[in-house]
């Protein structure tokens, strides 16, 4: 229920207050929602508006509703939609959806607790009206929109542009936030709660660095931002702390600092962010590319498998890279080695790596290669107070 606001009439007069006592504001009408059923609705610019004091519209239908226009929602608005509806903001429309704390926007399913009962909110749209702020999606996901199978209470697809802050999503049946493409942008994603939902976000590598560690997430049932990732870190990115882990996905072979880029692919983590992998993922580091991931003491950051299997993921893999940069410090780094090592190197590449500590590698702790069992080791390899905890091999040398 929207609030009712209470206010103490008096009427001040020389040398006296004469008081009223306690009286109401009209309260809001009572609630008329308007029901939208014809699918043309959103072909013309709309502005919905908050008219009374429970559900404003109702979204009725088997199918999501095309906006191909401007849609402006305007603070307190609770839209209901019914099994199976959706938005899906088109290449020529946008949508604008802007609350406030006391008044927040909600886009619900047919009921306050319903799980992926609607489709929810597909972006296809790339205009700079597309914001989001102070808006509760909830219990969306229930079938994907396109043929690519996207699902969530909102999806981002390729080119499309969109700012979101302030938002909660929750009680998705897949994601709360799914953005799949590396050509999506985010401008910003600061302050958003992320709850009870199947999986609370799914990301591109190249952008992951927009998810602020301001964001909050309780109850979800796969805990983790899911990230997908290849050849795509090409710009300096960090990647912070959240209360939660990254996952790297097992459907791309891990991050690169691509050789045409020279310099210019940095990798920052913080201090305290924890990354896991799916089977056979990892992090590739090429001529040009840089990883720094440098923990404290007490704040170690933490690069493990997503179960406690040993040799689960292929490792850090250090390709020709030459970067004074590339380090790794006050970090653990665990269940890897089924691509030959937990650090792999190749052309002596510069590393230097303290205060580690390395558990539970099928392999070797270090990889030197392309070597022969007579050549020198990686001169350019730099280690210092590293521990080993069930390892095959600390340091071998090979193809």
């Amino acid at each position: 229920m929207k609030p009712i606001i209470k206010k103490i009439c008096s009427i001040a007069l020389p040398l006296v207050v004469l008081s009223f006592g306690a009286c109401d504001d009209p309260p809001p009408p009572p609630c008329n929602s308007i029901t939208i059923s014809d699918f043309s609705h959103f072909k013309t610019d709309q502005t919905l508006t908050n008219h009374c004091a429970g559900v404003d519209y109702i979204i009725k239908g088997s199918s999501y509703y095309d906006v191909t226009a401007n849609l402006k929602v305007e603070s307190g608005v609770t839209i209901q939609f019914e099994d199976g509806t959706g938005l899906a903001i088109q290449e020529t429309g946008s949508i604008n959806a802007i609350g406030t704390s006391a008044e927040p926007i909600t886009l619900m399913g047919s009921s306050e607790n319903a799980v992926g009962a609607w489709l929810g909110v597909i972006v296809y749209s790339d205009k700079t009206a597309n914001i989001l702020d102070h808006v509760t999606i909830k219990g969306a996901g229930s079938d994907a929109f396109n043929s690519n199978g996207e699902r969530g209470c909102l999806v981002i697809y390729a080119d499309s542009k969109i700012k979101i802050d302030n938002c909660t999503f929750e009680n998705s049946a897949a994601y709360g936030i799914n953005s799949n493409y590396t050509s999506a942008q985010i401008t910003s994603l600061m302050n958003n709660k992320f709850n009870n939902n199947n999986t609370p976000m799914l990301m591109r590598a190249n952008y992951v660095n927009i998810v602020d560690a301001t964001n909050s997430f309780s109850g979800n049932t796969n805990s983790y931002v899911h990230m997908r990732v290849g050849n795509e870190i090409k710009t300096t990115q960090t990647w912070q702390a959240l209360s939660i882990p990254y996952r790297l996905t097992a459907s791309s072979g891990g991050i690169f600092g691509d050789q045409e880029i020279g310099n210019s692919g940095k990798l920052t983590i913080n201090a305290g962010a924890i990354i896991e992998f799916e089977v056979q993922t990892g992090l590739h580091i090429d001529d040009g590319g840089a990883l720094i991931a440098v923990g404290t003491p007490n704040n170690k950051i933490q690069f493990k498998g997503e179960d406690d299997r040993s040799g689960i993921w292929n490792g850090i893999q250090f390709t020709f890279t030459q970067s004074p940069f590339n380090e790794i410090g006050y970090a653990t780094i665990e269940h890897t080695g089924s691509d030959k090592g937990a650090i792999y190197m190749w052309a002596d590449p510069v590393i230097n790596i303290h205060d580690v500590s390395i558990n539970d590698v099928s392999n070797c702790a270090f990889y030197d290669a392309p070597k022969g069992a007579n050549d020198a080791a990686n001169p350019n390899l730099t280690r210092t107070n590293i521990s080993y905890n069930n390892v095959v091999s600390q340091y071998c040398k090979g193809n």
